[in-house]
């Protein structure tokens, strides 16, 4: 079974119709005969995210709730244990990322699996990683 490491760009995506991206459907269509993998922070990046948006009036509670619940039910993993301090030091340091960004790529490449990311940098830095995208 694939695994597919899923950006938390990629999952808000799913939530807003404006920031679809072809990624992003792939990735989603993808989780029907894979396995999802994300780091732990991934849990605190979608919740800051529907926060935000929420704040701006771009999304309601109920549909908050529904959306969580979707979530829920999907095959995603979470990577335990998480990505060490130093190898997400390195890998920030080498791809020029953020850690938050480099506990990402870190799993893909630990993981073998494939990266579904809308972030620029983070597509630049898997391809020179030798990771597979979405």
């Amino acid at each position: 079974m694939v695994t597919i490491v899923l950006d938390a760009s990629v999952v808000m995506a799913w939530v807003f119709e404006d920031e679809m991206t072809p990624t992003s459907d792939r990735a989603l269509r993808a989780l029907d005969d894979a396995r999802g993998l994300v780091p732990g922070l991934f849990r605190y990046e979608v919740a800051n995210a529907l926060v935000v948006a929420a704040r701006r009036g771009r999304i309601t509670r109920a549909e908050i709730a529904a959306f969580l619940t979707q979530l829920d039910a999907l095959p995603i993993d979470e990577q335990l244990p998480p990505a060490k301090p130093a190898t997400l030091h390195s890998t920030a340091t080498e791809h020029t990322l953020s850690a938050y960004d480099a506990a990402y790529l870190a799993i893909a490449m630990d993981s073998g699996g494939h990266l579904a990311t809308n972030d620029a940098a983070l597509r630049k830095a898997a391809k020179k990683a030798g990771v597979t995208l979405v």
